[in-house]
């Protein structure tokens, strides 16, 4: 479950994206759109250049809340939990 600390795993506090599912996958679409292959072909992982920022002005664009947003840090987490 990664390296959230015991109150947070307890807490009932669910995560923004088991929240707002229909963001995550409008989010998730849109990471999977900005990755890029390692230019060195030296390993298989990919990489995005997409921002917190970004993906925030994107999903308020596509008509989600700002009630249904996370903060920009929080936003962070969330990019990179989904790798």
């Amino acid at each position: 479950m990664g390296s959230i600390g015991a109150q947070a795993r307890f807490s009932g506090i669910q995560r923004w994206e088991k929240r707002e599912p229909e963001a995550a996958a409008v989010l998730r679409q849109l990471a999977e759109a900005h990755a890029q292959q390692d230019p060195t072909f030296n390993s298989t992982i990919a990489y995005t250049r997409l921002t917190a920022a970004a993906a925030l002005a994107h999903l308020s664009t596509s008509g989600f809340e700002p009630a249904q947003l996370p903060s920009p840090s929080t936003m962070s987490l969330v990019l990179n939990r989904m790798g």
